[in-house]
């Protein structure tokens, strides 16, 4: 695959820039750091979501303080899954940091290769959410990789509320938080207080047709499959707790059958939505 890196670099406190890097022109990751530490190291950030904190046993995790709720910790939306890709991806980056550095901003980026196959998606994972929450709309979360080398984690599948696709389902990918500008003069814009506004912008997305149908179908192919699943498993268990009924000349209702699904139902945290990872 080739990747194509862009870095804008500028230094404060202990950031050194910004990358965006360019999948087989096909998809993008957006709001990569570039940052070095206090001993003078380079590293790269990549842009996280918030998830609920587990023990090893799979438990959430709860505040010690007198406030309560759950502990959180900050995962990567999309990273190399391979020690070879991310020394690959790293390097690129760091290198094209370097070249902007020394040499000057280059708004065309440069070019590198990591492996012999085309950019492409893999195997896909899918869980439900227990109950259907008609504020958020989510149905599932997906985690996508690539290639055998890369992943990206929390892409939601919700119901569409916009009148043109009401009720379709739609896949909706991980966010960032960035600083609203003008689409002219790139400059902030300011709310009536003159307070800097904000805008949520995707952090990993498909740049072409080709590859928003090639997320989009693989993810929902998955997603029908579980809904199937989970479909024969409530089936199942009806037609047992029938006969468990019939024994003991009661009823069983549908409502009362548990759900086998993978997920709790996220919450929206700002940022992004909590969930259970796969």
């Amino acid at each position: 695959m080739e990747i194509k890196v862009n870095v804008n670099a500028f230094e404060k406190d202990n950031m050194l820039g910004y990358a965006r890097v360019t999948f087989d022109d096909k998809y993008v990751l957006e709001n990569i750091k570039i940052k070095q530490n206090s001993q003078g190291y380079r590293y790269v950030e990549l842009p996280k979501y918030s998830t609920v904190k587990k023990d090893e046993n799979g438990n959430r995790i709860m505040k010690d303080d007198i406030r309560g709720g759950y502990e959180y910790e900050y995962k990567d939306i999309f990273h190399p899954y391979t020690e070879e890709a991310s020394k690959a991806f790293t390097d690129a980056i760091l290198t094209e940091y370097k070249n902007v550095h020394d040499n000057g901003a280059n708004k065309n980026g440069t070019a590198y290769t990591i492996g012999n196959d085309s950019f492409s998606v893999g195997r896909v994972t899918v869980g439900l959410v227990k109950n259907y929450n008609e504020k958020n709309h989510t149905l599932g979360l997906a985690n996508v990789s690539f290639n055998d080398m890369f992943i990206v984690e929390n892409v939601k599948i919700k119901k569409s509320v916009s009148e043109e696709h009401k009720g379709e389902n739609i896949i909706d990918m991980p966010t960032y938080r960035a600083v609203a500008k003008d689409e002219e003069t790139k400059k902030p814009i300011l709310d009536e207080n003159g307070k800097t506004t904000y805008e949520y912008k995707d952090a990993f997305h498909a740049i072409t047709s080709e590859g928003y149908h090639e997320l989009y179908d693989n993810i929902m192919a998955e997603y029908n499959n579980k809904v199937a699943a989970r479909g024969q498993a409530q089936m199942s268990n009806v037609a047992q707790n029938n006969v468990v009924a019939e024994q003991d000349n009661t009823s069983i209702t549908q409502e009362g059958i548990p759900l086998f699904d993978d997920y709790d139902e996220p919450r929206n945290t700002g940022d992004s939505y909590i969930n259970l990872t796969i």
